[in-house]
């Protein structure tokens, strides 16, 4: 009987042992997948999406009414064909305020940290007022689709009133290709040389 006891109690200390490693390997496997911080986008700050006031939105009117008079004529419409786009009227979908908004008031989260701090549109469109006109937000981002924020350049280009309403017109129609044929610069071979293709076929005497 004593023997008996001594081989359960046995069996019994062994099930334990083996038990107490099971969960202590289970404890370390839990510990490699411990929940991660996820951001969610998107990130809107106080004023993701500022209105275009009344003066702004004329002129983005008026280069839109442009850009739509330009791509009616089949070169024009047909700057890109080689590239896979078969028409920029057909993608020559903006709509002000509802698409197209102020990216230098925008508190629109971007997906990177600078010093510890969420870069936002507002604060990456100043201080890259030199060269960045304007820029397409990915849908991810923004929650609503492809947008389409404007810089300083685009409103202020230093030009006289026809050559600025023109530059206009030719960077809505590039920023266009982003916003709805989602083709970036580099599928291009760079941003300048899609507003040369652009120029080329639609405004071939602009200077930009």
């Amino acid at each position: 009987m004593l023997l008996v006891v001594k081989i359960l109690f046995s069996i019994f200390f062994y099930l334990l042992l083996v038990s107490g490693f099971i969960l202590n390997v289970n404890a370390q496997d839990l510990s490699l997948h411990k929940p991660q911080t996820v951001i969610k986008y998107p990130v809107n700050g106080s004023s993701p999406f500022p209105l275009l006031t009344t003066e702004q939105l004329g002129k983005v009117t008026e280069a839109l009414t442009l850009a739509k008079e330009l791509t009616k004529d089949c070169d024009c419409d047909k700057a890109l064909q080689s590239y896979g786009i078969n028409s920029l009227a057909e993608i020559l979908i903006l709509e002000p305020n509802v698409n197209i908004f102020d990216g230098r008031k925008s508190t629109l989260g971007l997906p990177w940290l600078i010093n510890g701090e969420r870069e936002t549109v507002n604060s990456y469109f100043v201080k890259n007022q030199d060269w960045l006109w304007a820029g397409v937000i990915q849908s991810a981002f923004t929650g609503k689709g492809n947008i389409l924020f404007l810089n300083s350049y685009f409103f202020n280009p230093n030009k006289n009133v026809t050559v600025a309403i023109q530059q206009r017109a030719i960077i809505l129609i590039h920023e266009s290709v982003h916003q709805y044929a989602n083709k970036n610069d580099k599928y291009f071979g760079g941003s300048q040389r899609l507003t040369k293709l652009i120029i080329n076929a639609c405004l071939p005497n602009l200077k930009m």
